[in-house]
């Protein structure tokens, strides 16, 4: 990649070359490249990504934010580091319109050849097939360890939700790893009975 760059005069982007901050640095410094693509979901993610706009910016180089094939979800979040980094100077983020579907909602739209962001927070989405994403986090009023009621309570609000007509597919819980965590389950399975 440097041979060729330093014998061309048209602008070469480092793509498959950057995987992470240190293959970033090793371009930079030997100028291999005269840009860098990020991808994020090649880099590691976000983290990952900020360490290699920085790096662009010491060596005074551009980067490119750009995707594989990826949903909406995963776009979003490239987008909003690529509004954030004033050395992102270019964007190729066309994966969620070669997607057939879109199953989220909210996030940026995409209209044509623009990106536009919104002001939700997070990276915007707000929504998976027509379910809400819940957050929900069960909480025994500063005690130690997780309390039936706690969790009882956890699955009346779920309960709940599904009467008041949400979409709710699939829960997540993780009770903290008490040492009852099996038995507490069990017991608050039989207090509440099947969702």
């Amino acid at each position: 990649l440097a041979y060729i760059t330093s014998r061309v005069s048209t602008p070469i982007l480092a793509d498959e070359a950057v995987f992470s901050p240190a293959d970033a640095l090793s371009i930079l410094q030997r100028h291999a490249a005269d840009y860098l693509n990020i991808k994020l979901m090649k880099t590691g993610g976000i983290w990952q990504a900020l360490k290699i706009c920085n790096a662009a910016e010491v060596y005074g180089a551009k980067c490119m934010v750009g995707c594989m094939l990826e949903s909406k979800l995963a776009v979003s979040a490239a987008a909003h580091l690529a509004a954030a980094r004033s050395v992102v100077t270019m964007v190729d983020l066309d994966g969620p319109s070669l997607c057939s579907t879109d199953p989220y909602t909210g996030g940026p739209l995409y209209n044509e050849g623009h990106i536009l962001m919104n002001e939700t927070p997070g990276i915007g989405i707000t929504g998976v097939s027509q379910a809400k994403i819940m957050a929900l986090k069960a909480t025994s009023d500063g005690a130690e360890e997780m309390t039936d009621a706690a969790i009882i309570a956890s699955y009346d609000y779920i309960h709940d939700a599904l009467e008041a007509g949400v979409n709710v597919k699939a829960v997540n819980c993780s009770w903290g790893g008490s040492s009852d965590s099996n038995g507490i389950l069990a017991r608050a399975v039989n207090a509440v009975g099947e969702l």
